[in-house]
């Protein structure tokens, strides 16, 4: 540690920034031969850094590097740009007792007040936006390195906005809201403030699950906020001499109905430059996404739930609907009427309608359960209301209603019966005659037999007979 300290001293004694390469007398470990006199090697490096000017400021040496100074140099109003300020030392690693409590309370040093590899601005806003100096000794080679964090700082959130009659921006709830087919033009933009004129390392970038944006700067674009208007967006004063940017990028895009409920969305990020990864902020600063809600014209939509025409029995009616088939965004009013009615009776307990005109309905129209027998048209038409303001066509829905329900079961069951009634019977005469037919061939059959019999019966008798008159003759 102590010939750490040795060799810190000597560098800072030196004045680094502007002496020469050599470094003389270096000190030796003992038990070690200086063969030969080393060379400092030296990297340099400027970084312009992106931050939230609401959030602490964090600045790090480079990786495997101990820390010999930081110090800020501001530009105070009244002074030109070329007119060099004096340093404000914020650490020391040789004399830590130079720095006072303000500064120290104000700059905090991490990992401890005597290492202050990692240098904290709690406190951060626009009177300590400057330029940020660091100088670091490599841990394991006589390496310097001189670092220079030119700090920008964003002031607000990312605005989003569209230049058109053709939409409309819902900030609070992060909706863009365009109209179909129409080209949008469409801003990202962001105020960066800081203490001398560079260009912000940033740049801004416009995305969406859209699959391509058509029509975007490929630059981010950068203009100088006038000196004149700076007091409307700085909320106090200060000696610091303070610029503001407006960093903006705009697209132009043409939307339509499928792209209704997707993101289109604005990123903050900080620009790669040619320095170590842990010097610099590489990430998404600032994101806002919003919500498409993209307004479209009536349409007439067509499916297997929507039925043109319909016959329904008059007592059945209640549970029979129509469907009004028109789709928009936003979604419509619907409106039905009674077009034409015919009627085929005179039913006076029967509700008979009349035409009427279009009146606010609901998208599902019941039909009526005391309507007459009869055949109706009904109409149906959507009406949006917003960027879109349309009254759709009319689509013409046929209802006939006939005479049945449960009389008409009734009377059919009845027929049914009787039918099935009469084929019964029918099939009954057929099997009594079968049975008849049946009982009569088998007593004319028995009846044939028994004259059979009885012939030879008789045949028999006569026969005998004859025998014994022959043997009565024998014996005479």
């Amino acid at each position: 540690m102590r010939l750490y300290s040795i060799l810190i001293s000597i560098l800072v004694a030196s004045s680094i920034y502007c002496q020469d390469d050599e470094v003389q007398n270096l000190p030796t470990a003992p038990g070690l031969v200086k063969s030969e006199v080393r060379k400092t090697e030296i990297e340099e490096y400027s970084l312009n850094i992106l931050v939230n000017i609401n959030v602490p400021l964090n600045l790090n040496t480079i990786k495997d590097s101990n820390a010999v100074s930081w110090s800020l140099i501001q530009q105070k109003n009244g002074t030109s740009e070329d007119k060099k300020t004096p340093k404000l030392t914020l650490f020391n690693a040789v004399d830590s007792s130079a720095i006072n409590s303000t500064i120290k309370t104000q700059f905090l040093c991490l990992p401890t007040e005597s290492k202050c590899d990692s240098l904290r601005v709690p406190n951060f806003g626009p009177k300590y936006l400057g330029s940020y100096s660091n100088q670091a000794l490599a841990s394991n080679s006589l390496k310097n390195f001189l670092v220079d964090f030119n700090i920008s700082a964003y002031m607000n959130h990312l605005e989003f906005k569209c230049d058109s009659l053709d939409c409309i921006y819902n900030e609070s709830g992060r909706f863009l809201t365009v109209l179909s087919g129409k080209s949008i033009p469409i801003e990202c933009s962001i105020i960066v403030a800081q203490n001398s004129l560079f260009t912000p390392a940033a740049e801004l970038v416009i995305s969406s699950d859209i699959n391509k944006l058509d029509h975007c700067q490929i630059d981010t674009k950068f203009e100088q906020i006038p000196q004149s208007e700076i007091h409307s967006y700085l909320n106090s004063s200060s000696d610091i001499k303070i610029y503001l940017f407006k960093i903006s990028k705009r697209c132009s895009q043409v939307f339509n109905k499928r792209d209704n409920g997707k993101s289109i969305r604005c990123d903050l990020k900080s620009v790669n430059q040619s320095a170590p990864s842990e010097l610099q902020n590489l990430r998404v600063l600032e994101s806002v996404s919003n919500t498409m809600d993209v307004h479209y014209d009536p349409e007439i939509i067509m499916n297997g739930e929507h039925q043109l025409n319909k016959t329904v029995f008059e007592d059945q009616a209640e549970t029979s609907h129509f469907s009004c088939p028109i789709e928009s965004n936003p979604l419509p009013i619907y409106e039905w009427r009674v077009k034409s009615v015919l009627y085929n009776n005179t039913d006076p307990k029967a509700i008979f309608l009349t035409p009427t005109e279009f009146s606010p309905s609901k998208r599902e129209f019941l039909i009526r359960k005391d309507l007459g027998v009869g055949f109706y048209q009904f109409e149906c038409r959507a009406r949006t209301q917003g960027l879109v303001n349309r009254v759709s066509d009319g689509v013409v829905f046929n209802l006939d209603i006939k005479v049945g329900g449960v009389v008409g079961l009734v009377v059919i069951a009845v027929i049914v019966l009787l039918v099935l009634r009469r084929s019964k019977s029918n099939t009954s005469n057929e099997e009594s005659g079968k049975t008849q037919s049946k009982i009569y061939n088998s007593g004319k059959k028995a009846k044939l037999n028994v004259v059979k019999e009885n012939k030879n019966k008789s045949d028999t008798s006569q026969e005998t007979a004859h025998l014994k008159s022959n043997k009565v003759d024998q014996n005479n």
